[in-house]
Formats: structure tokens, sequence, C-alpha cells
């Protein structure tokens, strides 16, 4: 065995159960400090993932069998970072566990990972075994509050300050989805607290999403089905409905979102404006120097923005009433850059012609707010939930929560 432990051969054991190359590890019996080889015949090892971290040494752990009398013993056979070091690792009866160094001991530690949402509870199945995943929904004990290092959130979904606070050690929070304004930016980071959330993972799908509610609307399918369902198509009258060539479509946030549905557009042969806060360079469509100015150019507005604390109702009535009694909204970012109220107001009103939402500012919304609303057409925040897109997503999360762990540059951080 070379002096940090790398084996020579793939083979531990023989079949018959006599140690071949490399030898096994030193064992330390309990009560000594003195190390002495242990032949031990009959022990067999699995190579699985370890839910520990080790900050001086990552290898995986294999499933030790306890020994007759004494401790468990653990081997393998990948490289060690500090040269020359014993790569030991025995587990007391009492289960402290320590690593055995040439230089010293050290101690075992974890990477404490606590889902916060029961709605995104999916992933704690699907990350990797070297994570010790905890539950917000399960009871904590004080104890393992203390030791939670990162948390796992779905950024729309609201996380309480007060709740934070509960966590004195966490360093990351880590949002599934793309939108993260469910959490405080600026309070996590003057507690050094980092963020990160999903880039350019699900935005393809989202557009798909908002061209469908256009389509939709436009062509009146869901009236249509509804017609022939109830069986009140007769054929004495043909339904009429609008045309794609009607249509000119404004765009509210110009990121991936933005883009992929102006693409989508052009390919239909429908005119692109779009507002901004910020120009941005190598667009080939019009920017609109204010919101009202684009509801009133358009009779289509999709709203495809990032949401924070500082453009709540963006879209508020004044913008409704730009976009008039022929406009119709999509809305696919995030419920609170909507003031839902003013839209249901002038949707009943017939002041707007009608409205397609993927997003809510509650969510699940109550099903009594649209009853009665004319002209809508509502999915339950499923533009961005495909099956290709979900392991995208857990992937992208797993990468920043190795990042942390590891000491290296986040994948996508959230500037404060």
């Amino acid at each position: 065995m070379h002096a940090c432990g790398r084996a020579k051969s793939s083979s531990i054991l023989s079949r018959r159960g006599r140690i071949s190359r490399p030898q096994v590890s030193r064992l330390e019996r309990p009560g000594t400090t003195r190390k002495r080889a242990v032949p031990y015949p009959r022990i067999i090892f699995a190579s699985v993932q370890s839910r520990y971290d080790f900050p001086c040494l990552a290898f995986p752990r294999p499933r030790p069998q306890r020994l007759p009398d004494g401790p468990l013993l653990i081997a393998s056979a990948s490289p060690c970072p500090e040269r020359g070091a014993t790569r030991t690792k025995t587990v007391s009866p009492s289960g402290d566990g320590l690593f055995r160094h040439s230089a010293g001991v050290c101690k075992m530690t974890t990477k404490k990972v606590l889902i916060v949402h029961e709605q995104i509870g999916f992933v704690a199945d699907r990350l990797p075994a070297t994570f010790d995943v905890l539950k917000a929904w399960e009871p904590l004990t004080p104890a393992e509050r203390d030791s939670v290092t990162a948390m796992v959130v779905s950024g729309d979904i609201q996380l309480q300050n007060t709740y934070l606070s509960e966590f004195p050690n966490v360093g990351l929070i880590a949002c599934l989805t793309s939108g993260y304004d469910g959490v405080d930016v600026s309070f996590a980071a003057d507690r050094g607290i980092k963020v990160t959330r999903a880039v350019e993972v699900n935005h393809e799908d989202v557009a798909d999403h908002a061209m469908g509610l256009l389509i939709a609307w436009t062509r009146g399918l869901v009236t249509g089905d509804k017609l022939v369902h109830s069986g009140k198509w007769n054929g004495a009258a043909k339904v009429v409905t609008r045309s794609l060539s009607e249509l000119s479509v404004e765009i509210v946030g110009m990121g991936a979102i933005g883009k992929a549905v102006a693409r989508r557009c052009l390919s239909f042969g429908v005119p692109v404006l779009w507002w901004g806060p910020r120009e941005k360079d190598g667009l080939p469509f019009r920017r609109v120097p204010d919101l009202e100015t684009l509801a009133h150019e358009n009779n289509v507005l999709i709203v495809a923005s990032s949401a924070d604390r500082s453009n709540r109702h963006m879209i508020s009535g004044k913008v409704l009433d730009a976009l008039g009694p022929d406009g119709l909204l999509v809305n696919v970012a995030r419920g609170s850059l909507v003031d839902e109220s003013a839209l249901i107001e002038r949707l009943r009103s017939g002041k707007l012609a009608g409205a397609t939402l993927d997003v809510f500012e509650q969510e699940p919304t109550d099903p009594a707010r649209w009853r009665d609303v004319p002209n809508v057409i509502l999915t339950p925040h499923s533009a961005g939930a495909t099956r290709a897109v979900l392991p995208k997503l857990v992937k992208q999360l797993i990468s920043n929560l190795e990042a942390y762990f590891g000491g290296r540059d986040l994948l996508t951080p959230i500037a404060a």
C-alpha cells in the first residue's frame, strides 16, 4: 500500500476470505493507542457513498461488518489528499467517529441539508447519500436545527425570516426553482447566507406554456371543448374566433423566458415589443420606454419577468386599462407581479378582454375567487414542471450544494 493508502490492486479480499493486495488498513482496538495490523478474513466490503464528509478526506464509504468484540473497520481504495496519512477510519461501539491520520485525529462532520417546503419533498430522495437530509415538516430537535448548514427551498414559496433565524449555522439557501421571490435575499446576505437558484433550465417549457395559453384563448379552444362536451354544439351557427395574425405581443422581461417566447411569436408571424428595467444589447426587438406605453401599443401582454419585493403589482390597474377592452394578459412569471384584484375587476366589467394565468398571488389560489370571472384560462403553476425539466433542476441544485460544501464558487448565485 502507498504512503497515503492508495491501493495497488483493486482486490481487497479473495473469495476464500484470505487477505490479498492491498493489505487491510490498520485497526485500533478500544482503549489503546497502539496500531497493529489485524487480519480479518471474513470482512466483506460493499462500496456505497458516505453520508459523512471529512474535511481532510473524501472517499466512498464501504459498508463495514462489525468485528466480534471491537470497533468497525472501514477501508477505502480512493486517494488520500494528505500525504503520508494512514487511511483508516474506526467507529467505536459508542458510535463516536474518528478518522486516524498519521498527523492526528479528524472529527467526522456532516453535510446537513434541510428540505424546507413539503411541496418539493421529492428532492430528498434524489440527493446523493453524501448529504444528511432533514425535512422541515418532520419534528426537529434543537441539535438538528443547529447542525443544518444548507436549506433547499421552493423559491416561489415564502421563507419567513423568523423561521430562517432558528437555524444559526445555515450558510446557503438553494432554490430548486428559477424564481426566488419567496426568499429575502437582503436579509440572508446580512447574515452571511448565500442564495442560489435555477438558471436557464425550464425556460423553453415555460415559453411553450405561454404560447399554449395564448393560442388556447385566442382560438377559443377551451370554450369550444366545453361546447362539444355539453352537447350545445348544434351546427346552426359557426364558432368564430380571433386569428393570431390580429395580435401584437408585448413581453415584460427579456430574460431567458422572454427571449424564448419572442422566438416562438416570430415563428407565428406575430410582431414583438418588450419592456424591462434595463436596456439589453443584441436584441432584434424594440424596447418601449415604460409599461403603460407598452400596453397601449399592443393587444397581448405576456409577463415573463423575475419577481422581487421592488416590482410587486407592477402590472397595475393603470397598465391593464392601457391594455384595454381588446387586450389579453398572459402571466407565466409570478403572481405577485399582477394586481390580481384590479385584474378581476376589469375582467368582470369588460374593461379587459381576457387573461390566462399560470401563477397567482396566493398559491394554491382559492377557486371561489375565479368562479364567476369571465374569459379566463387558469393552470396550476405548471408551466415549468415537465418530466424533462425536473432532473435538470435537481442536477443544478446538487451542483450548488456540492460547490458550497466543497468551498468552491457557487454555480448560480444571486447577487444581494
